[in-house]
């Protein structure tokens, strides 16, 4: 504008030169603000990179910690009732090879049968057959059960080779039940009905043959006779005899026992 007015006579020389200057300065300044302006930009970028590294340290240490914490507190993985307590508060756990045991939990509502079966009788138990099962604190209360699984692995006791096979509990009857009762169990391999049945104390095995004492006139005769299945107290008669035919029992003895005895019964 300065030159403008200088070619019209309006502005002199010097003031034509002291407004190129003073617009060299002000672009000078403008450069300058730019690049100052695009420093700081890059500072910008640099510090916030800088600081969200600095917050992803911290939170990786505050997740860290978090973890670190949780190995102060043991979460039990069921709802049950504390049966044992093995370590106490302020006492060393050394962890080795296995997990120590620190508290027993118990589900009473999960609670079930083991049942040790003799390897010889195995063969005729399978999963899905129907028990029964007595406690002695309830000598007169009959509980139902069905077999659940039976384990392969064998357990020797006495050199005796047993099968595991387990029974769960229903959980109406759970509660009349404790962890480690003593159970009587009679498990139903065959069941028949309408059978011809005789004591088993009548039954002898002679000469290859299943045999029963009968009265012959005024002597004992033997006859053989075909047997089902039996159970702890009756034989399964096939053939052989009739309903109402007259056999002998073989009757044991009864133990005698003083009259100044007493008897006792031993905790389990």
């Amino acid at each position: 504008r300065q030159e403008q007015l200088f070619r019209k006579g309006f502005a002199t020389q010097d003031e034509v030169d002291r407004a190129k200057k003073e617009a060299e300065v002000s672009i000078s300044n403008y450069e300058q603000a730019l690049a100052t302006l695009k420093r700081l930009k890059e500072e910008y970028v640099r510090q916030l990179e800088l600081a969200q590294s600095n917050i992803d340290q911290a939170k990786a240490r505050i997740k860290n910690l978090e973890v670190n914490l949780t190995y102060t507190r043991i979460y039990s993985p069921i709802n049950g009732i504390v049966s044992q307590v093995a370590t106490q508060e302020g006492e060393t756990v050394v962890a080795g090879l296995s997990a120590p045991n620190l508290i027993t939990l118990i589900d009473p509502n999960l609670l079930e049968i083991w049942i040790y079966v003799d390897e010889t009788d195995i063969g005729k138990v399978k999963v899905g057959l129907p028990i029964e099962y007595k406690v002695d604190t309830y000598r007169d209360k009959v509980f139902q059960g069905t077999i659940s699984a039976i384990y392969p692995q064998p357990e020797i006791k006495d050199n005796i080779v047993y099968y595991l096979a387990t029974v769960k509990i229903k959980p109406e009857d759970a509660k009349f039940l404790r962890p480690e009762m003593t159970t009587h169990v009679k498990i139903f391999s065959e069941t028949k009905k309408n059978v011809l049945l005789v004591p088993n104390s009548a039954v002898k095995f002679e000469k290859g043959e299943y045999i029963v004492l009968a009265p012959k006139g005024k002597e004992m005769s033997s006859i053989p006779v075909k047997v089902g299945i039996r159970d702890e107290k009756m034989t399964e008669i096939i053939s052989g005899l009739k309903e109402n035919d007259t056999i002998f029992i073989e009757k044991k003895p009864l133990p005698q026992i003083p009259s100044n005895s007493q008897s006792s019964q031993g905790r389990r």
